[in-house]
């Protein structure tokens, strides 16, 4: 009797210890799809200019969307109707216009704006080699943490809902391979809601989109920081994006996403541009606090 217990404590000792070695290396384990470094030097200044050539066509389109409006607007002034309709409609859905951007294209987008801009001075304490993942319909961020010395990842589905709202499930939190416990993560989500409740105030009041339709740095903070925070409580948020012009120059357009997928390591998006009501009424939204994100709830 005494050498059946002594066996099976013996037996339950190795399992133990087999699964928290397994358990150890699936933390600390690097995930296969993790490869932030797999570009060479030209194959990412190249990647990084695809991607900027792609926004730049995008652009054009929202761009030429703007100037067909004003010319149509134009011309019914001169037929004498004093109409101005089209400035207060959706654009057509036939003028969408649909980009794709590889997960290196996106990748080296981020590195290029990163050093322009000192990101790695905001994330660098805490995160190290920053990637974005596109895998089976799901798009990954992810980095090694210095807090946990391990590949930390968040994954999402990305989607535009039936109501037209943006959706971007959170469909995990990782630590390596292993799934992390929410109370490990729970508090960096509290701390980063907390940061952006306080700084929102502050970006709405001085957000301001021109005439021509370019939005100052503060609009776009505060339009990103109010779908952070859709983000992290798992609600539905606009459906807009900014895109920028230059890496040097803070503006950046608004346009309406209307559909975004994630497929064979692209994702891809369809924009369409805004009337200058819509921008007028998208300003009003940013600028306006909400009752829900500030009660964090």
């Amino acid at each position: 009797m005494r050498k059946w217990v002594k066996r099976s404590i013996l037996g339950l000792l190795f399992v133990a210890v087999l699964a928290a070695g397994l358990g150890y290396w699936l933390f600390r384990g690097t995930p296969s799809w993790y490869r932030p470094a797999a570009l060479t030097p030209e194959q990412r200044t190249a990647a990084a200019e695809s991607a900027e050539k792609k926004v730049r066509d995008t652009y054009r389109f929202a761009a030429q969307l703007q100037a067909n409006e004003q010319r149509q607007i134009y011309a019914a002034s001169r037929a004498g109707g004093a109409s101005t309709q089209s400035t207060t409609t959706a654009t057509p859905a036939a003028d969408a216009f649909t980009t794709a951007f590889s997960e290196d294209e996106l990748n080296a987008f981020f590195q290029k704006w990163s050093t322009v801009h000192r990101w790695d001075t905001h994330y660098g304490p805490y995160l190290s080699d920053p990637a974005v993942v596109l895998r089976d319909g799901k798009l990954i961020l992810a980095g090694t943490m210095k807090e946990l010395g391990a590949v930390a990842s968040v994954h999402f589905r990305p989607g535009v809902t039936t109501e037209g709202r943006l959706s971007l499930q959170l469909a995990g939190v990782h630590a390596g391979r292993l799934p992390m416990p929410s109370g490990l993560w729970e508090k960096h989500r509290q701390t980063l809601r907390a940061s952006l409740r306080g700084k929102l105030p502050a970006w709405q009041q001085n957000a301001h989109i021109s005439p021509s339709g370019v939005a100052n740095a503060a609009a776009i903070q505060a339009a990103m920081g109010r779908m952070m925070l859709d983000v992290l409580d798992d609600r539905p948020g606009e459906t807009m994006l900014f895109l920028p012009m230059d890496p040097l120059d803070d503006g950046a357009v608004p346009v309406r996403l209307r559909d975004v997928t994630v497929a064979n390591r692209e994702v891809t998006l369809s924009v369409e541009s805004l009337t200058p009501k819509e921008r007028a009424a998208l300003l009003q939204r940013i600028r306006t606090p909400d009752t829900v994100t500030a009660s964090g709830g």
